[in-house]
């Protein structure tokens, strides 16, 4: 009878040890795109096993502007070319927040998706695209801004390493002097212009406007209007012809198209939220996104037309330069303006930026 009992304790423990070994290996694999705690996985190969994603997109343009139209196409391309698993919403007019917070808050992923301007607390060098007369026209920027040029690459570089995947870099239009006075030499380099003017409190601005021959003042943006009005300024420079019509036409009298700036905004995504996706889904946003931005190039040339007719339109005269005066004030700049901002930006990166124009 003791034996009889030692036997079955012994069956009984085979087999139990034969159910351990067998729930431990042996079994067939599933796949899955969600790991042990809940995120997804980043090596998915399959649209079946993939769950569809919601993300927050910011931008800091009016809803009714070109940049917001051209950014809500990007996103029901998006939709379209994952067959709906990536799914965005935006959020136009800062409403996540002004840029810097929102390039934090991508940078942390709390944020999935991002069009604005960068938080250059982090590198100088991602202001690279505000350099003044980067170009001299709309007709160099394809090259210039192309995600296989030297600024380019640096500044994905730069972003990379903070946790953000830049898309591309979005036109949206050069910047002008707007007065309310008509300047003197207006096409003379270092001439006296007899104007004081409210420029950003960066050098990229204030250093290429007293190179040109403006006085300058950095009063704060949002006192920029109450000061031409009262005269404390003549006028101001930082903005494209859109922004001179929409909020300062009533008084100026004098858009001056210097063309020393153009308004790169960068498309940017979080890395967190990028690499979850399907190798596919990553591909095809990429290529739906720097599409857009090499249409920038035309949308803000188109933009920045309607809006001089329309400063014209309201009485304000629009004084044009000739190709060969912009390339004059290019030169200038980039031999007496640039140095000044190696400290900024690091001689290494304007001597490469300088070198990639003859490539």
């Amino acid at each position: 009878m003791k034996d009889s009992a030692k036997k079955l304790g012994a069956l009984l423990l085979c087999c139990i040890l034969i159910s351990v070994f067998s729930a431990c290996g042996g079994g067939k694999k599933s796949t899955s795109n969600a790991s042990a705690d809940g995120e997804k996985s980043t090596n998915l190969t399959s649209t079946d096993d993939f769950i569809p994603v919601e993300w927050r997109m910011a931008n800091q343009h009016p809803n009714d502007s070109f940049v917001t139209l051209a950014d809500k196409e990007i996103i029901d391309s998006i939709k379209e070319a994952t067959d709906g698993r990536v799914n965005i919403t935006l959020y136009p007019d800062n409403q996540l927040g002004d840029y810097m917070s929102v390039f934090d808050e991508i940078m942390f992923g709390s944020v999935e998706m991002g069009h604005i301007s960068v938080n250059s607390a982090y590198d100088s060098r991602l202001l690279g695209t505000f350099l003044p007369y980067l170009a001299t026209g709309y007709d160099q920027l394809a090259t210039i801004y192309s995600p296989d040029s030297y600024l380019f690459k640096t500044i994905h570089e730069i972003e990379s390493k903070l946790g953000i995947e830049l898309m591309g870099f979005f036109c949206e239009g050069f910047d002008g002097v707007g007065t309310d006075v008509e300047l003197t030499d207006a096409a003379v380099v270092g001439a006296e212009k007899g104007a004081l003017i409210r420029v950003p409190a960066m050098d990229t601005f204030a250093e290429c406007n007293i190179e040109l021959g403006f006085r300058t003042t950095t009063i704060p943006y949002s006192d920029t209007y109450t000061s031409i009005q009262t005269g404390l300024a003549d006028g101001w420079a930082g903005g494209p012809a859109n922004l001179n019509y929409q909020y300062f036409r009533d008084v100026l009298n004098h858009f001056y198209d210097y063309q020393q700036v153009q308004e790169a905004t960068h498309i940017l995504i979080s890395k967190t939220a990028f690499e979850k996706l399907l190798p596919e889904d990553q591909e095809s946003i990429r290529t739906i996104i720097q599409d857009k931005c090499l249409d920038s190039i035309s949308l803000a040339q188109e933009d920045e037309g309607k809006y001089k007719t329309l400063l014209e339109e309201s009485g304000v005269t629009v004084v044009e330069f000739s190709d060969s005066e912009r390339a004059t004030f290019a030169d200038a700049v980039r031999a007496n303006v640039w140095p000044k901002l190696a400290q900024t930006f690091t001689q290494e990166f304007l001597d490469n930026v300088l070198a990639s124009f003859n490539e």
